[in-house]
């Protein structure tokens, strides 16, 4: 007997069960080829990190930072003045205007009508005005600036005295609360 070697088998050869698999295994293939490798570079670099410091507008701006920082805030039970700052300024991006009215509906009743963020009375008010006049990109911008001052000169001051913020913002899965 002499020694061969094995090819594969051609596709007319193989069985419905035996292409369903190497589809399974080049699709595999594919999917592992497109996702991120999880290298240092994910992670914020010193310098990054004390940008954050300098400013709340810096530490949002970056995406990295946004992270870092809702999870701060969740362990605070404070991740809903976050969420309507977000959600406002989404909604400043909305075109056509015409699509505005809903969705200042829906901002207006999940965060200021429920209470979820602490705006003054004056500023629910004038805010409720504006938007049955008409919702326009600037609706809710006295509520929006009310809740950035609470974040930075409450949230954000803490944030900086964090240990979150002293490890470099390196978050893990089982990060016990600040």
């Amino acid at each position: 007997l002499t020694e061969t070697s094995v090819e594969p088998l051609s596709d007319q050869y193989k069985t419905r069960r035996d292409l369903r698999r190497d589809q399974q295994r080049k699709e595999e293939n594919n999917r592992n080829k497109q996702r991120p490798v999880k290298t240092s570079k994910d992670q914020p670099s010193p310098r990054e990190v004390l940008k954050w410091a300098e400013s709340l507008e810096a530490l949002l701006t970056n995406q990295y930072g946004l992270v870092v920082f809702r999870h701060f805030l969740r362990s605070e039970f404070s991740e809903e003045n976050l969420d309507f700052w977000l959600a406002v300024e989404r909604f400043k991006r909305i075109r056509p205007l015409s699509k505005m009215a809903a969705r200042a509906t829906k901002i207006y009743e999940e965060f200021i009508s429920t209470n979820a963020v602490n705006v003054d009375s004056s500023v629910r008010e004038w805010t409720n005005h504006s938007l049955r006049l008409y919702a326009h990109p600037t609706s809710f911008n006295l509520a929006q600036d009310q809740i950035f001052g609470l974040m930075e000169t409450e949230s954000y001051p803490r944030f900086l005295r964090s240990r979150l913020f002293a490890r470099g913002g390196r978050v893990w899965p089982n990060l016990r609360r600040n």
